[in-house]
């Protein structure tokens, strides 16, 4: 039998582990963040530490339930600050969620804390812990939505278009949030469009979450 070349050896290796990987799942863990660097940072001494968490797992275990549990409560008071003063001046919907969406998006690396849990969230399957907190975490931002969604619907008399469901409309316009976030991690521009409004109250620069947005509120909702 004839030796594989470096190459080939190379090639093998590879493979093998990418077979390992699409069997197992991929795994965002927190193993980087060490206790003696959070400890220092901290102002505390080791030993302080180690009466919490026997050993690294310990603590890595916590901190990736605590790192998935966080929710961008401020990206909530960002929409409703830009979305307030349009809604108080009676603009149309469109410029509601055209405001909206702008003050909504997440910007990588300024976002590390949302790209965090979305990581963590994405790779929860094998922790029962960890898929625990992705649930409750989800919970908990489809509650603050759907009471800003709820806001915006009343003001412009809409109501949900049968089959559709105030949790689908939240759940529909937080993937598409998550997933021009994961875009952003990987370096890739938000895509804005111009496109002219007949109501001068109305701007014509969109972002591409916007305009998603927009078509989503169209076919889900209708007036009531």
């Amino acid at each position: 039998m004839s030796r594989r070349t470096p190459a080939q050896t190379r090639e093998l290796i590879l493979d093998t582990a990418l077979r390992l990987l699409h069997e197992q799942g991929p795994s965002a863990g927190v193993s980087h963040i060490r206790l003696s660097e959070a400890v220092g940072r901290a102002g505390l001494t080791t030993g302080a530490a180690y009466r919490l968490w026997n050993d690294q797992q310990a603590f890595h275990d916590e901190l990736a339930v605590t790192a998935m549990r966080w929710r961008d409560a401020e990206s909530t008071a960002r929409t409703e600050q830009a979305i307030g003063p349009v809604m108080t001046a009676g603009a149309p919907w469109q410029e509601v969620i055209r405001r909206g969406s702008e003050a909504n998006l997440q910007t990588f690396p300024d976002e590390m804390a949302f790209l965090t849990m979305l990581a963590l969230r994405v790779s929860a399957y094998r922790q029962p812990k960890l898929v625990a907190a992705s649930q409750h975490r989800h919970q908990e931002a489809m509650q603050a939505y759907g009471r800003l969604y709820t806001t915006v619907l009343t003001v412009y008399r809409r109501r949900m278009r049968a089959p559709f469901t105030l949790e689908h409309l939240c759940s529909a316009f937080a993937a598409l949030a998550e997933g021009f976030q994961v875009q952003a991690a990987c370096g890739e521009p938000h895509p804005r469009v111009h496109i002219e409004q007949s109501d001068p109250q109305t701007g014509a620069e969109w972002t591409l979450l916007a305009v998603a947005a927009e078509a989503l509120l169209e076919r889900m909702t209708e007036p009531q």
